[in-house]
């Protein structure tokens, strides 16, 4: 099967949401970066839940074997 595919588990997501919400607490977060496989996707989804304010970056360059030169350009 595709890894890049594969989604959350229901126990992945109820421990995201809890660890999200113990994060905004405590943290103020304004990009986010995620590579476009399903469950990095999901789970930026769920942190836009906890930081709405964040601005949310889909880049390939996060997925296994991408040169990841050119990545802190990107975060800049």
């Amino acid at each position: 099967s595709d890894d890049s595919l594969r989604p959350l588990t229901k126990d992945g997501v109820k421990k995201l949401h809890l660890g999200f919400e113990r994060l905004a607490l405590m943290e103020s977060i304004d990009t986010v970066l995620f590579s476009p496989w399903t469950r990095a996707l999901q789970t930026a989804e769920i942190l836009a839940e906890y930081f709405p304010q964040a601005k949310m970056i889909e880049t390939s360059r996060l997925t296994p074997n991408k040169d990841h030169e050119g990545l802190v350009e990107e975060i800049n």
